[in-house]
């Protein structure tokens, strides 16, 4: 009898350390990105709660002219200044303007899952939007209402492991008011995708890459503007990010210069083919009011 009862606690501990072991990891995988902001773009990493995020974004003039300007540094430049607060680990609340046609923004970050560090979440899924006021170009504006325009991210990215992220996302950007005279072909409703990812070369220091296309603005070119004269199109970011603890530091070369995810979606004229990029750079700096 002693020894059916020794048996059978020996069995019931093997079964309870087994299921102990199945027991999947639920903690949040550790930082996929170092931060919300990305070249051109957004990420899903979350601020997190009582965060608070100071941006500055830098775009330089064009490199084309070479040496006449010094690839772009002293021509004419682009920059926006913004805050970020996290009133949650989920919920993010940001508000900015960009120097070019003064445009105002206001927008949201949500994080709908969160990606563990086990299999049992295996993704990331974000939302980000964002309204827009342009205070700027006051002759095409009759109404307030004009100035206003929106823009959309459904972000999905997945941690592959401590050195490679991935995203996708689906983007819209919608504008009341285009000026047809000048974009007849352009259309107020714009839907598009971006894919990025970044690779760890040393614990403070990544490659950044990133490609944006507006899909609308590519299907309804005329065939007159097969060439390069025509607006909306696509993105290519290539870059170097060097991180710490509350600071993240990015710089690139980039086909946007609008720094305004609506204003580079629509309207960039900036080709990809014939090399005209510019340097920019994005200065990140967080505080945690939490501890």
């Amino acid at each position: 009898m002693r020894k059916m009862i020794l048996f059978l606690m020996i069995l019931s501990q093997g079964i309870l350390l087994w299921g102990q072991a199945e027991e999947p990891d639920k903690r949040p995988a550790r930082k996929p990105f170092n931060s919300n902001v990305f070249n051109e773009g957004f990420t899903t990493q979350s601020l997190g709660k009582k965060c608070l995020q100071f941006d500055l974004e830098h775009r330089f003039g064009s490199i084309l002219n070479g040496a006449k300007d010094v690839f772009g540094i002293y021509a004419g430049a682009n920059m926006r200044l913004g805050l970020a607060y996290g009133f949650t680990d989920k919920l993010m609340l940001r508000a900015g303007l960009t120097k070019n046609f003064m445009i105002g923004d206001m927008g949201v970050q949500y994080r709908i899952l969160q990606q563990t560090r086990s299999e049992y979440m295996p993704v990331s899924l974000t939302f980000n939007g964002n309204i827009n006021i342009a205070h700027g170009n006051d002759g095409l504006y009759t109404k307030f209402v004009h100035r206003m325009s929106y823009f959309s991210q459904l972000s999905l990215s997945r941690k592959m492991n401590r050195l490679i992220t991935v995203q996708i996302s689906a983007n819209y950007a919608h504008l009341n008011l285009i000026d047809t005279a000048y974009y007849s072909y352009l259309k107020h409703d714009n839907l598009g995708f971006s894919v990025l990812g970044k690779w760890r070369l040393t614990p403070g220091t990544l490659l950044l890459m990133e490609y944006d296309l507006n899909a609308t603005a590519l299907g309804n070119r005329p065939e007159t503007l097969r060439g390069q004269s025509w607006y909306g199109k696509p993105n290519l970011s290539v870059g170097v990010e060097f991180a710490t603890a509350g600071h993240s530091f990015q710089l690139f070369l980039s086909n946007y210069t609008g720094i305004n995810p609506t204003r580079n979606m629509v309207y960039n004229e900036h080709a990809i083919g014939q090399g005209d990029f510019v340097i920019g750079f994005n200065l990140v700096r967080t505080w945690d009011f939490s501890r």
